[in-house]
C-alpha cells in the first residue's frame, strides 16, 4: 500500500511541475508532407512564424538539419528568413539539382529572388509584451480526486541582467501538504530569465528536493551562436533560434493574440533536446475557481509519445484568461491515475 502511495505521489509531484511549465518533454503532429518524386527537390514559401528550424522539422522530422537548407539556400544567418522568400528543400544527402518541379512545370534556381541575409552584426528579434508585467504572483492549489496535494506558485520577480540583457525573471516553487512530506516531501524551485525585448530564454534554472534528494542544473542559452551549456558540467550543444525552455513557454504563449482554432508553435529546449511544440485553442468558456470566475481560451498541447510523465496516454488542458494577461487559471491532466486538477487560489 505504501509503495502505491508513493507511486501515486511521485507522479503527482511531477505533474505540478509539468502543470505549471506547460509541457516538459512535449512537440506536436506536424503534417508531413512527402516528397512523391524523389529525384527532385521540393520548395517551401516562407510564412509568417517560420523558422527553418520548424522548416526542417516539417520535411525531414528533424529540427537540427536545419543548417541542410541554410546551406542549400546560402543563408549565413539562420536567425533571418524573410517571408514570402522561397527555400529550396533538397533531399537527403544533400543535393542541389539544376532545376526543380513547380505544380507539373520546371523553374531554374536562377529564377527565384535570392534569401536576403544580414552580413552584419546579429539584430535581435523585437517581441510584445503586454500579457505579464514585471512583478506578478500567481499561487495555485494542486489537487488528486478530493486531496490537496500540494501548492505552486508562479512569480515574475522584477528584470535582472543576464550578460548585457535585461530579463524578466520568473520564479516556480512548489511545494507538497504537511500531511504529503510524511510520505514524499518535495520543496523545488525552478526559474528562468526571459529576454525582455525578444522574449526567448537566456538562462535556467533548477533546484529540486525530492525524496532527501537534491538535484540541481543550470543552463545557458547563446542565442547568437545558437548553443546550450550547462554550468559546471561538459554538456553542451546546439539549439534553434529563439529557443524557449520549458518554463518560459507559457509565458510566450501568453503574449500572442491567441483565436479559437488556431495552434501556436513554439521551440523548446530540454536537456539535450530541441523540438518544435503546438498549442491548440480548442475553444473558450466560464472557469470559476478559488480566486473567481473567469472568460477562459482553453488550450491543449500534443504530447510527444513516449516521453515525459504522459507517455502517450495523457493528455492536458489549460484555462487561460481571454484578456490581455491570458494568466493560466486552471490546468488539468487526466492521466493513469485519474484526474489532477491545477487551481488559481490568489493573483497579485
Amino acid at each position: 500500500m505504501k509503495n502505491k502511495i508513493y507511486q501515486i505521489y511521485q507522479n503527482i509531484c511531477f505533474l505540478i511541475l509539468v502543470l505549471i511549465v506547460l509541457l516538459f518533454e512535449t512537440t506536436f503532429s506536424f503534417c508531413q508532407e512527402e516528397d512523391k518524386e524523389n529525384s527532385k527537390a521540393i520548395i517551401h514559401l516562407v510564412k509568417e512564424g517560420d523558422t527553418l528550424a520548424k522548416i526542417a522539422y516539417k520535411y525531414y522530422s528533424d529540427g537540427k538539419k536545419y543548417p541542410i537548407i541554410a546551406k542549400a539556400n546560402r543563408i549565413k544567418n539562420p536567425h533571418k528568413i524573410r517571408i514570402g522568400n522561397v527555400l529550396i528543400i533538397p533531399n537527403l544527402p544533400l543535393e542541389l539539382p539544376e532545376t526543380i518541379s513547380v505544380t507539373g512545370s520546371s523553374m531554374s534556381l536562377t529564377q527565384f529572388q535570392p534569401i536576403e541575409v544580414s552580413s552584419g552584426p546579429f539584430v535581435w528579434r523585437k517581441e510584445t509584451n503586454n500579457a505579464f508585467p514585471a512583478n506578478e504572483k500567481l499561487l495555485f492549489e494542486v489537487s488528486w480526486k478530493f486531496l490537496t496535494i500540494g501548492y505552486a506558485t508562479l512569480e515574475v520577480r522584477g528584470i535582472e541582467n543576464v550578460g548585457d540583457r535585461p530579463a524578466y525573471h520568473i520564479v516556480n516553487e512548489t511545494r507538497s501538504t504537511p500531511f504529503f512530506d510524511k510520505i514524499y516531501k518535495v520543496r523545488n524551485m525552478y526559474e528562468s530569465w526571459i529576454d525582455t525585448e525578444s522574449l526567448c530564454s537566456l538562462k535556467y534554472s533548477e533546484n529540486a528536493y525530492e525524496k532527501d534528494e537534491i538535484k540541481t542544473k543550470t543552463v545557458l542559452y547563446d542565442q547568437i551562436n545558437l548553443k546550450y551549456s550547462v554550468v559546471g558540467k561538459e554538456e553542451s550543444g546546439d539549439i534553434f533560434p529563439w529557443i524557449h525552455d520549458a518554463f518560459s513557454s507559457l509565458y510566450y504563449i501568453r503574449t500572442k493574440e491567441l483565436e479559437v482554432g488556431k495552434d501556436y508553435s513554439i521551440d523548446v529546449n530540454s536537456g539535450d533536446k530541441s523540438y518544435p511544440l503546438i498549442v491548440k485553442v480548442l475553444g473558450r468558456e466560464k472557469k470559476k475557481v478559488p480566486a473567481g470566475e473567469f472568460e477562459c481560451f482553453i488550450l491543449e498541447p500534443h504530447v510527444k509519445e513516449g516521453t515525459g510523465i504522459f507517455k502517450s496516454s495523457g493528455r492536458l488542458w489549460i484555462w487561460v484568461t481571454a484578456d490581455q494577461r491570458k494568466a493560466p487559471v486552471m490546468m488539468r491532466s487526466q492521466i493513469s491515475i485519474g484526474s489532477i486538477t491545477a487551481r488559481l487560489k490568489s493573483m497579485e
